[in-house]
């Protein structure tokens, strides 16, 4: 399925797969090492966000939280207090969930 995706973004994008892909792994490892995704305006126009993963008890994620703004007042900074609120409060529900710390892959 994501083979498919990464297809269907290269063809309407008119940039080669590989690209698309080494795009996508660039996010994902930004993802993963600040523990919450971003959008800064790319997926619509004038707004930022945040969204951070809930997992349950057995490491699933199960839910997101996300938090949007518009762009000039929301601060998308990794360390601004927003992505740091947004990542507690993930934590928090996840704690709440049984979630014990170490995501399933």
């Amino acid at each position: 399925m994501l083979d498919s995706e990464l297809k269907e973004i290269s063809e309407s994008t008119k940039v080669a797969v590989t690209t698309v892909r080494r795009q996508l792994e660039k996010t994902l490892t930004e993802i993963r090492e600040h523990g919450i995704a971003r959008a800064t305006g790319s997926l619509t126009p004038g707004i930022n966000g945040f969204s951070a993963p809930v997992y349950d008890h057995s490491g699933n994620m199960v839910a997101a939280i996300t938090s949007l703004g518009a762009i000039g007042e929301f601060d998308v900074e990794w360390d601004s207090p927003t992505a740091k609120a947004m990542r507690e409060a993930a934590a928090a529900l996840s704690h709440r969930l049984g979630f014990g710390g170490i995501p399933a892959e």
